[in-house]
C-alpha cells in the first residue's frame, strides 16, 4: 500500500473556500481515477500565528504502479486546477510513503 500525502499551507482568508473546493472538486477527481482506495483530510494543530492554515490530504493506493499511473495520467491536470484556482494563496509539497502496517 502506498500513501500519497499532499500538504498545503493556505492563507487564512481563503481557507474555508479552499477546503470546500478540495472536498467538492479535488477529492472526487482523485477518486474518479479509480486508483485511490481511501483518503483522509487532516489539519495541523500546531500552527504559527499569521502563517496560514495547514492541511494534509492523504490518498492510499494499492501499489507504486498505481501511483505512477496517477502521476503519468492525472497529476498534471488535477494539480493544475489547484494552481489556477488558488495560485499564490497556497503552497504545497507532497510525499510518497510505503505503508508498512
Amino acid at each position: 500500500m502506498i500513501l500519497y500525502s499532499i500538504t498545503y499551507n493556505v492563507e487564512q482568508e481563503i481557507h474555508q473556500e479552499f477546503i470546500t473546493w478540495m472536498k467538492t472538486f479535488f477529492i472526487p477527481k482523485m477518486k474518479d481515477t479509480g486508483l485511490v482506495q481511501e483518503h483522509k483530510i487532516l489539519r495541523l494543530l500546531t500552527e504559527i500565528e499569521g502563517q496560514g492554515i495547514t492541511y494534509s490530504f492523504q490518498f492510499y493506493l494499492n501499489s507504486m504502479q498505481a501511483y505512477l499511473k496517477y502521476e503519468n495520467n492525472h497529476l498534471e491536470s488535477i494539480q493544475g486546477e489547484i494552481l489556477k484556482r488558488f495560485n499564490d494563496k497556497c503552497v504545497s509539497f507532497s510525499t510518497i510513503l510505503d505503508v508498512l502496517e
